[in-house]
């Protein structure tokens, strides 16, 4: 409607002007000027202001729509290794994020200043937090945490001990005022690892899945939690295969991940349906020995990523197992992909890595930016400079993006052993209507007019 609007006083400015300019007999330039007569004053004598200002108008729609997003650093530190990891954000705009006190490991929730979860400074590590994505208001929350030197019958610190445990932990406002534990493994009393746990997501129901690895055989096993909130609501979905990669639930309940169940088989997408039940294999043409699910959106379409990050590609891939292209490395604007997340709108966010490091005691500087695939529209969001990597991003269906940079610290060219990590929120900015816009000038203009009228 913008467009039709500018053209036709495009092409009423342009008849005003030829008639204006072209010589004409007394008799004929009385005819033209009672046929403008017959047209209101506001279109004759407003033509060229509005058309200015709606031409403005869409350039300053062009100029806003490259303003996608506003920045705000949640958390800053430097720390001398990798201490802060696994960042979600769902749609209510709640962040959860785990990271280190002096108290020990510790869970966030919206603020560095409300922690959900402390464990004993003995825990080893906690891993793998995660919010459900897209939920409008739950902040359900699942993580890994890693604990040692306890008392096996007890739990409690217990220096010197060499007993240990995993656990994944699910956390949910309102019922309890302590996260539960809905899956657990055990160390052997020497310190060797039995099994580990790993991987978990969580939907807005409670409803979680994760995997497990049998130390002893080596061989995956596959757990769904129904959302009861304890052990009881624990089982088996596959048991003693090859191979079973990090999984994702949605809302619907529907959960993807691949496996094979001995080293020979090929690798399979598989669909695992709460509400009925039901666990099968879906058809995609996709060469799973080189390829991983990223995310399962709350549409229910996985983000598959297939191939090196050089050359790779990511594909949207639905329930019947139908996979569509999006980007490819090296073709599409984009050096190495790496990480991905995708929402409900079908954007994609990802990091691009441009400049690659190097670890070990001395690493040098390398270099990835935050990028924005949104429908085929690529979009830069960050802009940093060497020697900052993105380690971690996350989208909701909002469009909003949390983040975590890197940055390896160097005094006069010798590194220093430490990192800078910062935990970076974007909120989406609404782009501004053309429709919108050139109705606003529209007015302005008609405003003017009505001034300069009452001047004569």
């Amino acid at each position: 409607m913008c467009f039709k609007t500018t053209k036709m006083l495009l092409l009423f400015s342009r008849r005003l002007r030829r008639d204006a300019e072209t010589p004409v007999c007394a008799p004929a330039r009385r005819a033209q000027s009672a046929k403008r007569n017959a047209l209101p004053a506001r279109w004759r004598r407003g033509t060229f202001l509005t058309l200015v200002l709606a031409v403005m108008g869409l350039a300053v729609h062009s100029a806003q729509a490259q303003t996608l997003y506003r920045f705000q650093t949640v958390l800053s530190d430097i720390y001398t290794y990798n201490r802060l990891n696994s960042v979600a954000i769902n749609n209510g705009g709640s962040l959860l994020w785990s990271g280190p006190t002096q108290e020990g490991p510790q869970i966030f929730l919206d603020s560095p200043l409300h922690n959900i979860a402390a464990l004993d400074p003995l825990a080893a590590t906690i891993i793998d937090s995660r919010l459900p994505r897209f939920g409008t208001s739950s902040k359900n929350a699942v993580w890994v945490a890693s604990t040692g030197q306890i008392d096996r019958d007890t739990k409690q610190a217990s220096p010197g001990s060499r007993y240990q445990e995993d656990r994944i932990y699910r956390y949910a406002p309102g019922s309890s005022a302590n996260p539960t534990i809905i899956g657990s493994t055990t160390f052997a009393e020497d310190g060797r690892a039995v099994s580990a746990l790993t991987n978990p997501d969580v939907n807005d129901r409670g409803q979680a899945i994760f995997r497990r690895l049998n130390y002893q055989t080596f061989r995956w096993s596959l757990l769904y939690h129904n959302g009861s909130g304890d052990l009881t609501g624990t089982r088996d979905l596959l048991a003693d295969y090859s191979l079973v990669s990090a999984p994702f639930i949605s809302n619907s309940g529907k959960a993807v991940f691949t496996a094979r169940q001995n080293a020979a088989d090929p690798i399979e997408m598989y669909l695992y349906d709460a509400e009925t039940d039901s666990l099968s294999t879906l058809s995609t043409g996709i060469n799973w020995a080189n390829a991983s699910i990223r995310d399962f959106s709350d549409d229910d379409i996985a983000l598959v990523f297939a191939g090196s990050s050089a050359t790779g590609s990511f594909y949207a891939v639905d329930t019947l197992g139908n996979a569509t292209l999006l980007l490819t490395a090296g073709v599409s604007g984009v050096s190495r992909i790496e990480l991905g997340q995708r929402n409900n709108r079908g954007q994609v966010v990802f990091a691009d890595r441009t400049v690659s490091g190097m670890g070990g005691s001395t690493p040098s500087f390398g270099l990835s930016n935050l990028m924005l695939w949104d429908n085929g529209r690529l979009i830069r969001l960050t802009d940093n400079p060497l020697g900052v990597s993105i380690r971690a991003a996350a989208i909701n269906d909002r469009g909003d993006v949390a983040f975590l940079t890197q940055e390896y610290l160097y005094e006069n060219g010798v590194y220093t052993g430490q990192r800078r990590l910062e935990l970076i929120v974007g909120t989406a900015v609404p782009e501004p209507g053309a429709l919108a816009m050139c109705v606003s000038s529209f007015g302005v203009g008609v405003m003017l007019w009505l001034r300069n009228r009452r001047r004569r």
